[in-house]
This record gives C-alpha cells, sequence and structure tokens, in this order.
C-alpha cells in the first residue's frame, strides 16, 4: 500500500506535538486553570467542544464512505469507457484497438512455443449495393447478424473484431494444422449465406476470406495483416464467397494487379481504351447489319488487350463509368462516318446499373453528339438482372422510351429467367459462344443452342449465335432458326479506320 509523505509529514508533526503537550503537563496546566477559573464555565464549553468533535468525527466518516464509494463508481466508470474504447458500437464486438492488444499477447506466448495461429480478414460481398438499395439501418441489422453468425460458429479460444465498415478480423488457434482452418472457414461461408431477413426485407449475403499463417507468412501483426488482406483480395478476384490462403504466388500477382490498376487510370486519362468494332451479319442475306463496339486497351508495351483482361479491374476502381462514357461518345463519333446507318451496340457493366441516372447520363452523349437513338443497342449480361432488378428494369425502360434498343448477352451462363425475359424490355437475345462452339461435338450444347433459338422465336425476340468460328458452326445454327451471328468467321474486332474495309469485303460495291 502506497502511503503519501504529506500524511507522514502530519503524523510526525502530531507526535511531536503530543510530546510536547506531555512534556509540560498540558493537561494538569488545564485542569488548575479550570479550577481556578470556575466562573468561566470552562466545562460547559469543553463538553460543547467534545460534543463538536464527535459530530465532526462522524462527518469525516460518512465523507471517508462517500469518497471511497465516489473512487469504486470512478473506477467502474473508467474501466466502462476502457471498455467502450475497445469496442464496436454497433456489434459489441472488439474493435481494431482491442484486436491490436490481443494480437500483441498472443504473438508473445506464441514465440515462446512451436504453435501456429491463424489470421482471417473477412470482407463482405457487394455489402454496399444491399446499403444502397435498402438503407443504413438495414445495413446495420445486416452486419449485427452476420457478426452474431460468425460468432457462433467459432471455438473457445477463437478471437473475433470488427475493423469498421464490413471488415472482421479473426485470431484462430491452429495447433491442428491448415485443415483446421480451412474447416472453420467453410462453416463462416456456411452460415453467412442464410438469406438476411428483416422488416420485410430478404438478401441473399455472402462473404469472402482472406487467411495467414503464424509463422509461416509473418513474425507481426502488421505484416500477417497484410497477408490475410492480400489473400482476401484473391478470393474476391476468384468469383468471392469463398476463402483463400497467402502465398507468395499471390503475392506477386496482386502486385501486377495494383501495377495494372495504376496503368489503367493512365490509360483512361491518355484516352488509351478505344472502340474496336465487330460486324454482326444477317444469315439469310450474310450481309451486315449492325456493328458491336468492344473495348480495346492499347497498351504501350502488352499491344491490344482485350476488355476481358481489365473490365473486372475497372469496375472494382470505379473506372467503368468514364471508359463507358468515353467509348460512348467515340462510338457515336465514328458511326456518324459511316454511310451505312447501321445500328452499333456498346456494352455496359452490370455495376454500373448501380448509377440511377445512367439512362440520363447515355441520352445526354447521344444528345450531345447529335446521335441518332434508335441507332444504338444496349447490351447487358444476366448478372446486371441479379444485382438490382428493379433499378435495372426501369433503366431499361428508360431507355427503350428513347428508343434505344437492349439485347440480354451471353444469355445462358448466368441468373435470367424466363419471367425476366418476358417483363424486361428486350429486344434481342445472344446466344454465349461457348455453347455455339460445341453445337458440333456436343449433343448438350446443341439441346441448349436450340431451345434459346425456339425462346427467342416464342417471345419474339431476334437471336444472336456469338462466336461463329467456323462454317459448320454457321450452318448449324442457321438451319435451326438463328437470325444473326458474329465471330471470326467473319472478321475479327478491328480498329475504326479498317471498319471500312472489312463492311467492303462482307459487302462489295457498298461503302462502309
Amino acid at each position: 500500500m502506497h502511503i503519501r509523505p504529506v500524511y507522514l509529514v502530519i503524523a510526525a508533526l502530531a507526535v511531536a506535538l503530543q510530546i510536547f503537550l506531555i512534556s509540560i503537563d498540558t493537561f494538569d496546566r488545564i485542569y488548575d486553570f479550570t479550577r481556578a477559573h470556575e466562573d468561566y464555565q470552562l466545562d460547559e464549553a469543553f463538553t460543547v467542544f467534545f460534543a463538536l468533535s464527535l459530530a465532526l468525527l462522524a462527518i469525516l466518516i460518512v465523507r471517508n464512505f462517500d469518497l471511497r464509494r465516489e473512487i469504486v463508481l470512478r473506477r467502474r466508470a473508467e474501466a466502462q469507457a476502457a471498455l467502450l474504447a475497445r469496442s464496436d458500437a454497433l456489434t459489441g464486438l472488439p474493435n481494431r484497438r482491442m484486436l491490436q492488444e490481443e494480437f500483441q499477447h498472443r504473438l508473445h506466448g506464441l514465440r515462446s512455443s512451436d504453435q501456429h495461429l491463424g489470421v482471417f480478414l473477412l470482407d463482405l460481398d457487394r455489402f454496399k449495393v444491399i446499403n444502397d438499395t435498402f438503407g443504413h439501418a438495414a445495413g446495420d441489422k445486416l452486419l449485427q447478424a452476420v457478426s452474431d453468425r460468425i460468432a457462433n460458429v467459432l471455438r473457445d479460444g477463437d478471437f473475433i473484431a470488427r475493423l469498421g465498415g464490413d471488415e472482421f478480423a479473426l485470431l484462430v488457434n491452429a495447433q491442428a494444422g491448415e485443415e483446421t482452418l480451412f474447416r472453420i472457414a467453410q462453416r463462416i461461408l456456411t452460415a453467412v449465406a442464410v438469406p438476411f431477413e428483416a422488416d420485410g426485407i430478404s438478401a441473399d449475403v455472402s462473404v469472402s476470406i482472406g487467411i495467414a499463417v503464424y509463422p509461416a507468412d509473418g513474425e507481426d501483426a502488421e505484416t500477417l495483416m497484410m497477408c490475410a488482406d492480400k489473400a482476401m483480395y484473391q478470393s474476391k478476384s476468384a468469383g468471392r464467397n469463398t476463402y483463400a490462403l497467402y502465398d507468395t504466388e499471390l503475392d506477386r500477382m496482386l502486385k501486377a494487379r495494383m501495377d495494372m490498376e495504376t496503368e489503367l487510370k493512365a490509360a483512361v486519362r491518355e484516352d488509351a481504351i478505344v472502340p474496336y468494332y465487330q460486324p454482326l451479319m444477317d444469315l439469310k442475306t450474310m450481309q451486315p447489319t449492325g456493328i458491336e463496339a468492344l473495348a480495346r486497351w492499347l497498351h504501350p508495351e502488352k499491344g491490344v488487350v482485350e476488355a476481358s483482361q481489365f473490365i473486372a479491374i475497372a469496375e472494382d476502381t470505379g473506372l467503368i463509368n468514364e471508359i463507358f462514357r468515353k467509348l460512348l461518345r467515340q462510338v457515336c463519333k465514328d458511326a456518324r462516318t459511316w454511310s451505312m446507318s447501321l445500328p452499333v451496340a456498346v456494352n455496359i457493366s452490370a455495376t454500373q446499373f448501380r448509377d440511377l441516372r445512367l439512362a440520363d447520363k447515355i441520352m445526354a452523349v447521344l444528345e450531345e453528339e447529335d446521335f441518332d437513338p434508335a441507332r444504338l443497342e444496349i447490351e447487358i449480361t444476366e448478372t446486371a438482372l441479379l444485382l438490382d432488378i428493379e433499378a435495372t428494369r426501369r433503366t431499361l425502360a428508360t431507355l427503350k422510351g428513347h428508343g434505344v434498343r437492349i439485347a440480354l448477352d451471353d444469355f445462358g451462363t448466368g441468373y435470367a429467367s424466363l419471367r425476366q425475359l418476358r417483363e424486361l424490355p428486350f429486344d434481342k437475345v445472344k446466344i454465349d459462344g461457348t455453347f455455339v462452339h460445341r453445337v458440333g461435338s456436343d449433343e448438350e450444347s446443341r439441346k441448349i443452342v436450340a431451345s434459346v433459338i425456339g425462346l427467342g422465336q416464342a417471345l419474339g425476340l431476334a437471336t444472336i449465335a456469338e462466336g461463329l468460328e467456323s462454317p459448320e458452326e454457321l450452318d448449324w445454327v442457321r438451319d435451326h432458326g438463328c437470325e444473326v451471328g458474329q465471330g471470326f468467321l467473319f472478321s475479327k474486332p478491328v480498329e475504326a479506320s479498317r471498319l471500312f474495309e472489312v463492311l467492303s469485303r462482307m459487302n462489295p460495291g457498298r461503302e462502309g
């Protein structure tokens, strides 16, 4: 117990005073004085003094108890404040600060043993879409539900924290090896995937998980979290709703992706993303019936880079909107130079439908470029129907009202239902090339292609066979009623300056 120096000084002075008073016979002197002066009524004065002393003593005792109670309450408040400073207000889970403290504590214990520690980083997939669609209150309830689901599948001794937003971190004992970590990751995926329902709202939920292991991937908290973050990023790149374990090859791939992100931003600034054009052919007349504009990146070292290699990065970085706007503007400029007033198709990414003003922005570009909306065709993939069907419906209806035609691209590879084909304002259905390529060798593919053609005819939708590469494929889809074809059999995508040559070859005697 620590005694303050001032108390020692007071005690020493009290002892010294007591010794001094005894040495001069103080009490005897007081007694003699009171007997000699009884008329002063000093006895009554001393009695009052004694009573007041007792009262003061009682007050001091009560005050001492009050001070002790205040100290206890203050310590409780400080403990509560310390807990709140280490807890997430929304979910009640430990926060980033407490995670760091727990991390250091566990690492200190592990360094003196040969045990392993799994570090999980979790990120909800497309949480922003749910938050924007249903509101922040629903987003908060989803985070609370997800945190409970994750916590319920963890073992005693495992640690969970919310880092902020839709990110969570776990510290998992891994003495039994990586298989233990994989089983826990799979349990988390299964638990989170249960549809979220609250206040009349229903939403599918998934999570991407990155895993790093101590000491193989790092020996300090910062390195392990960085490795887990890279692994989580890889699980998202692999399609989301999965887990990935960090490895050095993954690190190399992520660095390459980061380099590509930087280069892509520069390419957008420098207008190095340009449209290439591929004709669509009427399979009866074998004449061009339209043109599809395809994004190509003119890379200074890699040459012409296809859209499939950079569109996902453009979506993740938010560059997709600017790329689309610039491409659409250039397509309008190029198409106005064609003497054949062929319609031109452009592709819209599913993520662009989050923009409720997408239709207005498209029409603004057409108006600025004095381009007839009836010549424009918008192609969307089935993924757009999964993200937000109502937002997609409104955007397509607005475009359709202005005369723009709508095509469903890569049909058969995604989520479109017969009801959506009937209710949404589609004009055309494009049959994915992976099925078209196999019509000569695979019975299942032949059934799928024939069914899509028949479905299109029943719904009054034109059908387009993508990826035609051989006369045999052409003959098969044409014999089964497909109206339009596209692919390398007719022409590879070419830059604007070569389109005239391609169209002239397909249609001798007429200009492009």
